[in-house]
């Protein structure tokens, strides 16, 4: 997912994972979500980048 120079994606096995349903979650587009396929028991990892000079901050929700 991308927004305003930011950057977050999905890594699970050594692959990033596909994104489905992408969309801004707000009108100001201060935020963003989407949902990704898992299977119980494997591990995965979150990637952050910041292409910019702005500070930022993330909140990661998982379910299921």
């Amino acid at each position: 997912m991308k927004l305003k120079g930011f950057e977050v994606k999905i890594k699970c096995e050594g692959h990033f994972l596909k994104e489905y349903k992408v969309k801004n979650g707000s009108e100001d587009e201060s935020s963003v979500s989407c949902w990704i396929g898992s299977e119980a028991g494997k591990a995965f990892s979150v990637r952050m980048r910041n292409k910019t000079e702005i500070d930022m901050g993330f909140q990661f929700w998982c379910d299921g």
